[in-house]
């Protein structure tokens, strides 16, 4: 199985780096025209302005992915208050975001980096795994809210979550 960090640091024109003390790379593209992988499954997230970051890994053999990153429990069932409107084969790929603890530290740096780094301070934060994509939304957190269930395990897969850097009205 693969898995995926995305995250779009939105209104953002010139991407960022990261120099993190972990192996954790920031990779960027433009979220613009035909260049978006998602743009059928993910469209509200795919139109937003801004640039995609990638968080991943480079592994021994050249392979750069998120699965070293992230796990989920999935035997874990998906959240009872899930809304009416997801239908249930989307509501079954709704497991539990497992951060591991050699890179909670990293990922926690580059979301406030992303953040910081957007002209109005906020990112969409979307996790996903191969299967049953349905865009699910999520907002709006602030970022010390967000970071807080980031580590506490909180969040979940297949998600999009919309992160500020103020909290909401």
């Amino acid at each position: 199985m693969s898995f995926e960090i995305n995250i779009i640091s939105v209104a953002q024109e010139q991407p960022v780096n990261f120099l993190g003390n972990s192996r954790v790379q920031l990779r960027s593209e433009l979220t613009c025209g035909d260049v978006m992988r998602y743009y059928k499954i993910w469209p509200v997230f795919c139109n937003t302005r801004g640039i995609l970051y990638d968080i991943v890994v480079e592994d021994e053999s050249g392979l750069s992915w998120s699965f070293p990153i992230c796990d989920s429990d999935f035997s874990h069932k998906a959240p009872a208050n899930i809304p009416s409107y997801i239908p249930d084969d989307a509501a079954y790929n709704l497991t539990p975001l497992i951060i591991k603890n050699d890179f909670i530290g990293d990922v926690k740096s580059i979301i406030h980096l992303l953040i910081k780094s957007s002209p109005v301070k906020t990112i969409l934060f979307q996790t996903r795994y191969q299967d049953g994509d349905f865009e699910v939304i999520q907002g709006t957190y602030c970022e010390t809210d967000f970071l807080e269930k980031l580590q506490q395990g909180e969040l979940m897969f297949n998600v999009c979550y919309v992160v500020t850097d103020a909290a909401p009205l």
